[in-house]
């Protein structure tokens, strides 16, 4: 990627404070100036016709605001003259615009009326005494009133320079505040009159001092100007380019000098009384400057962007709306057209700049603002001093600023990030975010995403390879770290740590790489006691770090005062020595910096003369914000202020200036406030009410660019704190705020009238009426372009702000309809923003419906983020289950089935297989099928490892995601119960016994157990291990004894060796880890750990299979293999003091236990046989629940490629709870309360047998694995979640798919396996899982689907075929010693068979129609049929013909056919063959081979033949030539004579094709006349890798070959154009009859439009693709996958189809039906893995299956039985043991001990 230098140092943060940019303004900011009274009319028809247009235009066009600034309109003239700040206002918004805005930024409107001198409010104290003095000094009759200076003005020497500024008006005049009406208009005059004395004083004295020197031309003269001037000139003059930046608009009204007495005539022109004649006339002092403006204005602004009007004096009003209609529209035109060309011509370089990469514009983003942050910063050298010492040190863990909010964490890093290029020598790479300063630095991904992004660009390296997805992301960002050269300084700031979003799990921080390279640094700051992040940090991640942790403290009263200054010093102003003390004693008690900001606008308000002796500074940052708040609203009025301020909260993110504007005036409470005595024509907020406010609060906000809109927010958390405790406490107010934010972000009040409502007092609506229009914005989703422009822009503001205020509103019907299931919102927003923009609207309304579709994006986010047009495929496959119970869902469905198909035209028919709202949490894909399963760290991580490989892989149990591998050896996994620590046990290769640390997988020794020991010969056999968190037990077994290793952990250190008589079975730790438990032969031994000392033996019958302890260690149960009771053991000390059976024979009835175990409050004891499980109770010693096999689980299957088992119950535990029990049989979980004994739920898991089961005790989770299976299946069972059964896959890839005549079930054929699906086409349900004794090479169905041949490579005789009944579940009839090939006919209820009676190639074909007849079949055998049977018959429509390709004879030496042929049998003339050959067809010395045969299913007797030839065929002059074919002899003859086919007339002319390459065509052949009715030859590409391949549509019009060229049959023509299909692929289908073109590549489905070659759909199907078949209705496309995953999609093309609403009413799955409509005999309600309804009879097994062979029944005859032996009594006499202890020497010794 090349950048230029700015973008470089961007990338790399390689820059100072002066080479960060400016980010491209967002905005047009123009300031309108006027004298206010004599433009009333044009202004108010500007704000009504001109802006509102520009705006669109602007937001349309470019993306931007235009924000007019007219301070004037909506203020009665009255209140502008007292408001003594708005000529200051007003200049610094003609700075603002200049500097802010993007295009134009300056109107000028120049009437008749110079406008009145105002009187300074402040001038600088050297000035003010130099007319002082020369007043004083030239002294005559218009200096006498000199004196009133000193009385008016006071000397304030706080400013710097000192100035003098004007008394309070009721200092003067204390008359002004009298309660007397008339006293105080009189005091009003006074003070009118006073002003006008003054300005003539100093106007004078500014002149005399001009004469005397004293004062320079520039500082005369602004005591001549006035106020229009001044702003003309800052406008005009001080314009960088004023022809592209500033509009003059000049108007005389013509006869105004006929009106001068006209009481209107004052707001017109300048007046004075005659002091000859007493009449008013114009001001001519004032007119000759209003000349010389006008002409100055004019010479500096070309004549372009001058617009000059005259107009007629009208009456009252003068200006009037109607009488001037013709001039206010042609201005109104003028200015727009002006005003947008000027943005037109200034939006080419706006958009040059904004052609930054992405990745540059993010981080330009974040070092503007750290360029803004730092120009505030006051130095506090000793925290700065420890970060830099971080940076430039040693430390390999990252650093964490923390503190208070307000206590400068983000300065100070901001000034480290300036700093760091300076204090680094050699290569640096800077990074800093803001962490949601910017919609991308909110989300965590995105926040990786960016970083990596920025890093690998810098870096040089390929940004493609930067991962999207989260797990991928978490993976790369620390391997990236890694990777960059040491010599490589990286200094990452990540500020605000506490803003991340909570998605991805982000505030777990595992995200965070801990241990660092020596040259990677990285500084995060967090908030102490937000979502936990500090203690996390410091008690988790970095526990042994102290010292990377950095607390900001409090500043000192120095640092305090200091920063006081700093403050005030910015803008020149100072205290005076007694006010400092003031404030000294207030930081002594509290000192933060947001504290001494706050108290520096006290402080900036002070004047030299001010008295403190009664100021009160708050005590805290709380209380500076309320008071802050309280001057705010004594200014403005608290209904502006409160609404102000709520609104900006409200909205998160911020609003701009310009939506401030429209909220305030959508809201009646704050314009009835502001208009109490005064109402504009329009009823909307003046542009001067909002910038006042802000104005005060300007030091307390940032801007930030925040979705293409520059947006004000509160700079410290603390404020927006108050606010909402302020203004936000009431749920009225909250609703009121929030609803009218929804309805201004939603559009609602756009071009309509909004219902005006009165506030308490009202009696009487405003002039306007009862309604008023606001002119605010339409919102529309998108914003189409201007004149031709197709790039669509994003209403990115409406997206983030709908959905929280219309939750918070209340407003949930909306929000359902509008937001969370509308799918144009979904899909706009998603593309606008981000997939994590769309959960969090989800997140605001946690209800179940809108909870499901979260679950379903959730877990479509790696495709969606890939391709966003896959989103109506998504979600409608996801939530199909749904669809009939779910209102929303279903609308939901029905939007993405309409207004998705322009993104996609493949809707999902099945659902997917993972469904939102079931138990199952997530998958955890091993990469090998795992053998043992541990939790480590408080259940938070999985090790999972496969005994012949030697990686243990690490899951994460929150997330799901792969945390790490673990290298370590072969053998068994076993973890200690701490987690600490894993063992791995390989008895098969090296014999030992490895100890891991389970965090960080460190090889920590091992244990070599043959080490210690010496045994004869080379029996050795591993036994059972067990562990403590510092014990290892494990037992080796001899030819005739058993060793007990006791071992310590970690340390790998040999304690004892134990020497055991007999066999041991069990060896289990006491839970108090002090004793050990083991088995020799029927005697149960105890054993101290500690002391190797034997304690006790026990005798228990016979060899343990069970044995488990209850958590206090007082009691153990036992069980043994061979019989139905329990063994309970009172345990002592490792002494047992009783022990007794409980017979279980009632319940068991015979079954023996295989399991017992113990629940986690010691209540229960769960016992686990194959058919039962029972709960017995400790401490009643009763049964108190019995479960009992489910009935509707087959007592037998046989799975795929397996052979029939008995399905039993394999695992069973408790819920953490004790209040459930969970336990598995076959592929199902179930969960029976136990004080009701009442089954809670069933969960399916996919096909297998569940063979592992781990039930966390930390969190509701469950984990199952399934024999063989590299998934482990994570459960969430404590949840409300609703039963959902997913659809099965197959176990292998599917190779061939059937349906029913009437398309509702589907037969599916897996390849290299032994099943065959039974799929229900309404829903994708596994219906039935045949499954057979060996492969499936073919199969066939009756048109019902009831009867279905399968046949297969048979192992024993006569079993190749196997008919199925379905009715039954039931194979009813066996036959075949070879596979052959069957075929289904399309409407005849048969099946035809073509097999060879003897398995040899040249055995003959024998063709067998079997008819089916009610419940009966018959079998219509044909012997010798055909001799050679080259690929899979077919029927012609009519079910008449059966047509073949085959050959005249074969060559044996070449192993190739020769003479190929089709050979037609009639199966209504006793099955009469005919032959018909090259010669027959006209293509005989040309024709290759017979590719394939197709039969045409519009057509009766015809079928179409794909052939290849050498070289085109002779030409032809007609088509429908009959051809003469003859009757072929038998295929037993040796020799065919096919001299007596007749040879007909050659094809048609081919498309014009090369004459050398191999040419590949077809014909349609009618079978039954015996003619050709279409013949057609095409070349395929030379590069094409495919072999000859064609594929037709419906009416066989059109054809598309391996290449996909497209030809027209109809007329042999060549269809111009080419699809842009993926490389690589032929297309699969044509579907529409021939409209479009389906292919597949991978996991992806694409369809294509012929005839325009658009790109319809390319949906990800979720597993690679492998076979596609197009049903006969030509929508339907069923799809089969490699991994065994069904699906089924419907095409509707909006392009083409008439009605594409109807074809989606069509689609069975989307029509909402009944349980009992619709049951084809009940097979439709029916599993494949349940019998619990008479239509689910059980599987029967095949009758081959009860017959055992010749050779069977030798191995039968040649078993012995086995006697076995039984005790006499219960109790057996012990035997003596042995024990063995290690000396000093580390040998063993036997001593016999004797009990």
């Amino acid at each position: 990627m090349k950048m230029d230098a700015t973008t470089t140092g961007l990338m790399a943060g390689r820059l100072t404070s002066d080479d960060i940019p400016v980010p491209p303004s967002q905005i047009i900011r123009v300031f309108l100036c006027s004298t206010a009274t004599d433009s009333c009319t044009e202004r108010t028809v500007f704000v009504e016709r001109v802006y509102p247009k520009l705006r669109e235009y602007c937001r349309h066009r470019y993306g931007l605001e235009f924000q007019m600034v007219d301070l004037a309109w909506g203020m009665p003239a009255e209140q502008q003259a007292l408001d003594k700040d708005l000529p200051t206002m007003k200049i610094q918004e003609i700075l603002n615009c200049q500097t802010l805005s993007a295009g134009p930024n300056f109107v000028a409107f120049i009437g008749q009326k110079y406008g009145p001198l105002p009187l300074p409010t402040s001038i600088v104290a050297e000035e003010y005494e130099v007319i002082r003095v020369a007043l004083h000094t030239h002294r005559a009759r218009d200096t006498r009133n000199a004196p009133l200076l000193d009385q008016s003005y006071v000397i304030d020497t706080n400013s710097v320079p000192a100035v003098y500024v004007i008394k309070d008006v009721s200092e003067i005049i204390p008359d002004i505040q009298n309660e007397n009406e008339e006293v105080r208009q009189m005091a009003e005059n006074q003070w009118q009159e006073l002003q006008k004395e003054l300005c003539v004083l100093l106007q004078k004295g500014a002149e005399l001092a001009y004469l005397d020197g004293a004062l320079d031309s520039d500082t005369r003269s602004r005591y001549y100007m006035s106020d229009l001037e001044k702003e003309v000139h800052l406008g005009i003059d001080n314009s960088d380019n004023p022809h592209k930046r500033c509009v003059l608009i000049l108007r005389d009204v013509v006869d105004l000098k006929n009106y001068i007495e006209d009481p209107q005539a004052p707001a017109f022109a300048g007046l004075v009384v005659n002091e000859h004649n007493g009449r008013l006339e114009m001001d001519a002092e004032a007119q000759n400057r209003l000349i010389r403006l006008r002409n100055r204005a004019r010479g500096l602004i070309s004549d372009s962007n001058t617009l000059t009007h005259e107009v007629l004096w009208r009456f009252e009003d003068v200006i009037h709306p109607e009488l001037h209609h013709e001039y206010l529209e042609k201005l109104c035109s003028q200015l727009h057209d002006v005003l947008q060309r000027l943005v037109d011509e200034s939006a080419a370089d706006l958009l040059q700049k904004q052609k930054l990469p992405i990745v540059a514009q993010e981080a330009m983003q974040h070092w503007s603002r750290c360029k803004r942050v730092t120009s505030d910063f006051y130095p506090c050298q000793s925290q700065l001093q420890r970060l830099q010492d971080y940076v430039t040190g040693f430390s390999d863990r990252p650093l964490v600023v923390h503190g208070p909010s307000g206590c400068g964490k983000t300065k100070l890093v901001s000034k480290l990030a300036l700093e760091v290029s300076e204090m680094v020598p050699g290569n640096l790479l800077s990074l800093i975010r803001y962490v949601g300063f910017t919609p991308k630095s909110s989300d965590l991904r995105q926040v990786l995403l960016g970083l990596c992004t920025q890093m690998s660009v810098a870096l040089g390296y390929t940004p493609d390879d930067v991962p999207t997805a989260y797990k991928d992301l978490q993976r790369f960002f620390p391997e990236l770290l890694a990777s960059i050269p040491v010599d490589t300084t990286v200094v990452l700031i990540l500020d605000a740590l506490e803003q991340v979003l909570p998605d991805y799990n982000a505030h777990l921080m595992s995200w965070l790489p801990i241990q660092l390279p020596s040259h990677i640094k990285i500084v995060l700051t967090t908030l102490p006691d937000t979502h936990g992040l500090l203690d996390r940090l410091r008690n988790d991640l970095l526990k042994d770090c102290r010292s990377n942790f950095v607390e900001l403290q409090p500043l000192s009263l120095p640092d305090s005062m200091n920063l006081l200054d700093h403050f005030l010093a910015k803008d020149n102003r100072k205290i005076s020595d007694e006010q400092v003390k003031t404030f000294s004693d207030r930081f002594l008690t509290y000192s933060l910096p947001l504290y001494v900001k706050l108290l520096s606008t006290e402080a900036r308000a002070l004047r030299s003369f001010s008295d403190t002796s009664q100021l009160k500074l708050p005590k805290n940052c709380a209380e500076a914000i309320q008071k802050l708040f309280d001057s705010l609203e004594a200014n403005h009025g608290r209904p502006v202020v409160s609404r102000a301020m709520a609104y900006m909260v409200a909205s998160v993110t911020g609003v701009s200036d310009l939506e401030m504007e429209d909220l305030l005036s959508m809201d009646d409470h704050v314009l009835n406030h502001v208009y109490r005595d005064y109402h504009p024509p329009l009823r909307r907020i003046p542009f001067a009410v909002w910038l006042k406010v802000r104005r005060d609060v300007e030091a307390f906000l940032f801007a930030r660019e925040t979705d293409c809109v520059t947006v004000a927010v509160w700079e410290h958390e603390s404020f927006v704190q108050a606010v909402t405790q302020r203004y936000l406490s009431h749920q009225d107010d909250v609703i009121a705020v929030h609803s009218l934010l929804a309805d201004y972000f939603l559009g609602t009040w756009s071009n309509r009238p909004l219902p005006i409502q009165l506030s308490e007092g009202m009696t009487e609506f405003p002039p306007c009426g009862a309604q008023a229009d606001r002119l605010v914005p339409a919102q529309p989703l998108t914003f189409p372009g201007y004149d031709g422009d197709k790039q669509v822009k994003f209403n990115k503001r409406m997206y983030d702000q709908v959905p929280r205020h219309l939750v918070l509103s209340g407003r949930q019907v909306e929000l359902n309809t509008l937001v969370l299931f509308n799918y144009e919102w979904l899909y706009n927003k998603m593309k606008a923003l981000s997939l994590q923009h769309i959960l969090a609207d989800f997140a605001l309304n946690p209800s179940e419906q809108a909870t499901l579709v979260q679950e379903a994006l959730r877990a479509a986010a790696p495709t969606i983020e890939k391709d966003i047009n896959n989103l109506p495929a998504e979600i409608t496959g996801r939530l199909l289950p749904y669809y009939a119970t779910h209102v929303s869902i279903r609308a939901l469905i029905r939007s993405c089935d309409i207004e998705g198909l322009k993104h996609c035209a493949l809707l999902p028919n099945f659902s997917y297989q993972q469904v939102p709202g079931s138990s199952l949490q997530f998958t955890l894909d091993c990469p090998t099928p795992a053998h043992f399963l541990g939790l480590v760290y408080d259940e938070r991580f999985l090790l999972c490892k496969k005994t012949d490989q030697p990686e243990v892989y690490v899951f994460d149990m929150l997330t799901g995601e792969v945390k790490d591998t673990i290298i370590a050896s072969n053998g068994e996994l076993y973890v200690t119960p701490n987690g600490r620590y894993f063992a791995i046990v390989d008895h098969v290769t090296e014999k030992t016994v490895k100890i891991h640390d389970s965090g960080s997988g460190e090889f920590l020794g091992q244990i070599i157990l043959l080490r210690h020991v010496t045994i004869r010969g080379d029996k050795y056999k591993a036994g059972p291990l067990c562990l403590t968190d510092d014990r290892l037990c494990a037992v080796v077994e001899t030819a005739d004894t058993s060793i007990l290793f006791i071992s310590e952990v970690p340390s790998c250190t040999m304690l004892q060796i134990v020497s055991l008589d007999g066999k041991s079975t069990m060896c289990k730790i006491t839970p108090s880890g002090q004793h050990v438990m083991c088995n020799s032969n029927e005697f149960l031994l105890i054993y101290d750990l500690y002391t190797a000392q034997h304690v006790c033996t026990v005798p228990v019958l016979h060899k343990p299979s069970a044995l488990t302890f209850t958590a206090d260690g007082l009691r153990a149960f036992l069980a043994t293999p061979l019989n139905d009771q329990m063994i309970v053991l009172h345990l002592n000390q490792g002494q047992v003091d009783m022990t007794y059976r409980v017979v279980l024979s009632d319940v068991l009835q015979g079954d023996a236990i295989r399991e017992v175990t113990i629940s986690p409050n010691d209540m229960y004891v769960l016992i686990r046989s194959d058919q039962n499980l029972v709960v017995h109770r400790r401490a009643t010693e009763k049964i108190v629940a019995h479960f009992v096999r489910p009935k509707q689980v087959p007592k037998e299957f046989r799975l795929p490629n397996s052979h029939y088992k008995e399905l039993v119950f394999t695992k069973g535990d408790f819920t953490r709870d004790s209040d459930n029990v969970i336990a598995t049989i076959f592929r199902n979980i179930y969960i029976w309360q136990i004080a009701t004994g009442q089954l809670l739920t069933t969960i399916q898991a996919p096909i297998g047998i569940i063979t592992s089961l781990l039930v966390c005790k930390q969190r509701a989770q469950l984990l199952t694995h399934i024999h063989k299976s590299r998934q482990i299946h994570v459960w969430n069972v404590e949840t409300d979640t609703r039963k959902v059964d997913t659809l099965d896959k197959l176990t292998a890839p599917v190779q061939r798919v059937l349906t029913t005549s009437d398309n509702t079930i589907a037969y599916v054929q897996c390849c290299d396996s032994d099943e065959v699906g039974v799929i229900d086409m309404r829903s994708g349900a596994m219906l039935d899982l045949l499954t057979h004794d060996s492969k499936v090479q073919d199969m066939a169905i009756t048109p019902s689907g009831h009867m279905v041949l399968v046949v297969t490579a048979p192992r024993v005789s006569g079993t190749a075929c196997k008919l199925w009944d379905l009715t039954e579940r039931k194979v009813i009839k066996e036959w075949g010693r070879s596979p052959g090939h069957c075929l289904s006919l399309h409407s005849a209820n048969s099946i035809v068979y073509f097999s060879q009676p003897q398995p040899f190639f040249d055995s003959p074909y024998d063709i067998s129609i079997i008819h089916f007849i009610g419940d009966t079949h018959s079998v219509h055998e044909n012997p010798a049929a055909c001799k050679y049977v080259r690929s899979p018959p077919v029927a012609t429509a009519d079910d008449r013909f059966l047509v073949l390709s085959s050959a005249l004879g074969y060559n044996d030496r070449t192993g190739q056919f020769l003479s190929p042929c089709l050979v037609v049998f009639d199966m209504t003339k006793a099955m009469k063959r005919t032959c018909y050959d090259a010669k027959s067809v006209g293509l005989e010395d040309v024709m290759e081979d017979v590719v394939s045969v197709e039969p045409c299913l519009r057509e009766e007797s015809c079928i179409a033949v794909v052939v290849t030839c050498r070289q085109p065929p002779p030409a032809v002059e007609e088509v429908n030539n009959n051809v003469t074919p003859s009757t072929t002899p038998s295929p037993s003859s040796e020799n065919v004579d096919v001299s007596q086919l007749a040879a007909s007339s050659a094809p048609p002319a081919p498309l014009d094709k090369q004459q050398d390459q191999l040419q590949v065509g077809f014909f349609i052949l009618d079978v039954r006349e015996g003619c050709i009715l279409v013949m057609n030859f095409m070349q395929p590409a030379p590069d094409t890798p495919f072999p000859p391949h064609l594929v037709f549509s419906s009416d066989f019009t059109v054809c598309m070959d391996e290449a996909s060229c497209i030809y027209n049959l109809s007329d042999n023509t060549a269809i111009a154009g080419h699809i842009p299909h993926p490389p690589d692929t032929p297309p699969q289908c044509l579907a529409l009859d021939g409209a479009v073109a389906v292919y597949y590549k991978g996991s992806q489905l694409f369809v294509f439009r012929v005839g325009d070659a658009a790109l319809l759909a390319r949906c990800e199907v979720h597993a690679p693709v492998c076979h596609v078949t197009l049903c006969t209705d030509q929508r339907t496309l069923l799809v089969g996958c490699r991994d065994g995953t069904f699906a089924s999609y419907v095409i509707v093309d909006p392009g083409t189809d008439q009605n594409p609403r109807s074809a989606v009413a069509s689609i069975k799955s989307r029509q909402v039906r009944d349980g009992a409509a619709d049951e084809m005999n009940g097979r439709l309600s029916r599993s494949w893995d349940k019998v619990e309804t008479a239509s689910a009879p059980p599987y029967s097994r095949p009758p081959s299956a009860f017959t055992p062979g010749s050779k069977d029944r030798l191995i039968l005859r040649q078993i012995k039985p086995v006697p076995r032996f039984r005790p006499n009594t219960p109790f057996l006499r012990p035997e003596p043991c042995r024990c063995v202890f290690l000396n000093e020497r580390g040998q063993w010794e036997r001593v016999r001990n004797g009990v």
